[in-house]
């Protein structure tokens, strides 16, 4: 038979070790707040980091890397009437190998500075992501001129 006061020294500890952890957590969060925060450019330029701990979209972070040669690049490379059939939002119906084929071209597109900037690496998910987004802003901007 186990006493109770055995069973209160338990639960005790167990909310102690309980409370100790979650003040760290949330230190820690803080902590991180704070840097980000610290950290975030005037020039509203969002850095991976603030991707990663969403402080801006996908759709945020993407298009600062987007500029008119790069959607007439897309455009050029992927069609823009594959861009306009595509019924998918992410646009995963037009095959992976033909996003991955422009990816070497891109890389002289965005440059190193903005990169820098951002603190972005490059590899071929960086180039779909931001050909992708392009794709998207090729679409909303003729489908804003049909209406």
């Amino acid at each position: 038979m186990v006493k109770s006061t055995g069973i209160k020294s338990i639960v005790k500890s167990g909310i102690k070790s309980m409370v100790k952890s979650g003040i760290k957590s949330i230190v820690k969060s803080g902590i991180q707040s704070l840097y980000i925060a610290k950290t975030k450019r005037d020039s509203d330029m969002y850095t991976r980091r603030d991707y990663l701990y969403k402080r801006c979209t996908h759709s945020e972070y993407y298009s600062q890397f987007v500029t008119e040669e790069i959607r007439n690049y897309v455009k050029r490379r992927i069609g823009l009437d594959n861009i306009l059939k595509s019924n998918d939002e992410w646009f995963n119906d037009i095959p992976l190998k033909r996003w991955d084929s422009i990816a070497y071209n891109l890389r002289a597109l965005v440059g190193d500075q903005l990169l820098t900037e951002t603190q972005a690496g490059w590899c071929l998910s960086t180039a779909t992501c931001i050909s992708k987004e392009a794709a998207r802003q090729l679409k909303e901007s003729a489908y804003a001129n049909l209406c």
